[in-house]
């Protein structure tokens, strides 16, 4: 049962990380026209990024659930 808290913690960490560096990188600290015309697909990545950590976290807790 650890190994699922652990699951998800580790998760959340490595989401928190990501979006620290994505916050902190280079081309968010200088506005460039080639950054700013790449928002859209910069929030459809981080959306997809989210995404695929929430069916992870529901998938380890349908199994957590079923045992």
């Amino acid at each position: 049962m650890a190994v699922y808290y652990i699951t998800i913690a580790l998760i959340g960490v490595i989401s928190v990380i990501a979006t620290l560096m994505i916050a902190n990188s280079v081309e968010n600290k200088t506005e460039s026209d080639r950054y700013t015309k790449q928002t859209k697909g910069n929030i459809m990545r981080l959306s997809y990024l989210n995404i695929v950590s929430l069916v992870i976290w529901a998938v380890i807790m349908i199994i957590y659930l079923a045992y």
